[in-house]
């Protein structure tokens, strides 16, 4: 039997059985949803954020409130230290920031993250004596290089 859904922005899902009968099933509202519904109520409130959902529900890594843009976890809590203004976010994506506010919170040791001020993976990351040039995500392009030799690397 195939099963054909389509879900609606209030995240009640209408799912049909063999054409013929549906039943309605309610998803559990994540707390991005819910800022995001409480914003679209009443969008006119000075200085209130517009919270950017993944499709998981969880908070996107990069948020923004005013003039400033900023990095956050999957719970919306704002991970300090990474804050740019708005018109200096064009390519700021967080995801450095949010991986090793993840890795220091499980109490492992051992793993560098070269982040930017914006919280964006460095163009080039190290793993133990070995550095190479690294794509938005952090994930290794190309061959690596010795630490001593890391400013030889063309990102």
């Amino acid at each position: 039997m195939k099963l054909n859904y389509i879900c609606v922005v209030t995240l009640l899902c209408l799912f049909y059985l063999d054409g013929t009968t549906s039943f309605y099933y309610q998803k559990k509202e994540t707390a991005c949803h819910r800022e995001l519904r409480i914003y679209r109520q009443d969008p006119n409130v000075p200085g209130r954020r517009i919270p950017v959902c993944d499709s998981a529900g969880n908070y996107a890594p990069k948020q923004c409130s005013g003039s400033q843009c900023y990095c956050v976890l999957k719970n919306g809590t704002i991970i300090s230290g990474f804050s740019v203004n708005r018109w200096e976010a064009d390519n700021q994506t967080c995801y450095c920031a949010r991986e090793q506010a993840e890795y220091k919170a499980t109490g492992l040791i051992g793993k560098m993250f070269r982040c930017t001020n914006d919280g964006s993976y460095d163009p080039i990351q190290c793993t133990g004596s070995q550095c190479y040039c690294a794509d938005q995500h952090g994930k290794q392009i190309g061959k690596s290089v010795h630490l001593t030799q890391m400013n030889s690397l063309n990102c």
